[in-house]
């Protein structure tokens, strides 16, 4: 029985084939875990960068003698005093510009509904 030779581009060919088949399984899976954890994984990022963030001013106050934990604890309430301040000031600004906006968007509408021609494709025309 004689040996079969592949030719050396066919060889090299398969050699990257199932590797690209390989890594374009791992990515499916990553991106198939990846949505599925999707409701877990971001409260936990935006946690590991607030407590990065928020890690220099505890070692400014713990270098000041303040407990770590009372230093923590200053920080933090800062830190949501001065989110539900700016919360407060875009809710503030939004509401002033909601009334310029409910009259226009409701002629919009209105403007859109009456005047839009029928679609070509529809079976009416």
């Amino acid at each position: 029985m004689t040996a079969v030779t592949v030719p050396r581009w066919l060889d090299r060919s398969a050699a990257w084939a199932w590797r690209l088949l390989l890594i374009g399984a791992v990515a499916a899976g990553a991106i198939w875990l990846l949505a599925r954890l999707w409701l877990v994984l971001v409260p936990v990022v935006i946690a590991i960068l607030l407590a990065r963030i928020l890690i220099r001013p505890v070692d400014a106050l713990q270098g000041r003698g303040m407990r770590r934990g009372l230093a923590a604890g200053a920080t933090l309430f800062v830190f949501l005093v001065t989110l539900a301040g700016v919360t407060t000031l875009v809710g503030v600004a939004v509401a002033e510009e909601f009334h310029d906006v409910g009259p226009t968007l409701t002629a919009a509408v209105d403007r859109g509904t009456t005047s839009s021609p029928a679609p070509s494709w529809s079976p009416n025309s």
